[in-house]
């Protein structure tokens, strides 16, 4: 596993025991290394995240909060549509990850394209990564391994999971329930200032 082997070779890893400490790590990793992932070679993006692990919306229920969303919108260069897509994130310590973890980010696909599992772990190769791993291939969720959650540069993406389609009607939900004012209002003038920019 090449992705392991890359991991190891970034030294110790850094390990938290206060799960809300890694909010802001991870948002931080979500506007750079993951920003870069997900952004079209041609065309434009924007990626508007937000901390909403507090924020419960219209359906409620046992896993209904992920930690952290975020709002993708691109439009590519030769073409006069704009795409969004909504991604979750359920942010795990090192001891809290088993299949209970997947599941829990398996049922925030319910609201959103993307669901990710992000886990600061040991680099060290395991019986438990490659089942969490393979649990998240079989659910269609992603994994990102948070080597040291400080540095954003030292995060994996072990898996990037198929994209869900959902009806403008949930996604319009999820974001005037779960984002805050000054996020809706960027995804706004971002999607305006998309829609008005001339073809090439």
């Amino acid at each position: 596993m090449a992705g392991v082997l890359r991991m190891n070779s970034w030294g110790e890893p850094v390990l938290f025991n206060v799960e809300q400490e890694l909010y802001p790590l991870v948002k931080a990793f979500l506007n750079l290394e993951f920003y870069e992932r997900v952004r079209p070679r041609l065309g434009s993006m924007s990626l508007i995240v937000e901390e909403i692990s507090r924020v419960a919306g219209s359906k409620s229920g046992r896993w209904t909060r992920p930690d952290l969303a975020a709002v993708g919108i691109t439009r590519p260069k030769y073409s006069t549509s704009i795409k969004i897509d909504l991604y979750s994130f359920e942010v795990k310590l090192p001891t809290t990850v088993d299949a209970l973890a997947v599941h829990e980010a398996l049922a925030h696909k319910s609201f959103v394209n993307y669901s990710f599992l992000v886990w600061n772990r040991s680099a060290i190769t395991d019986k438990k990564l490659q089942e969490i791993e393979w649990s998240c291939k079989e659910h269609s969720v992603g994994l990102v391994v948070a080597h040291n959650p400080v540095n954003a540069s030292h995060y994996e993406i072990r898996h990037f999971p198929e994209r869900k389609e959902l009806s403008s009607n949930l996604s319009d939900e999820f974001i005037e329930e779960r984002f805050s004012s000054v996020g809706k209002k960027k995804i706004l003038e971002t999607i305006e200032r998309m829609a008005s920019v001339n073809l090439p």
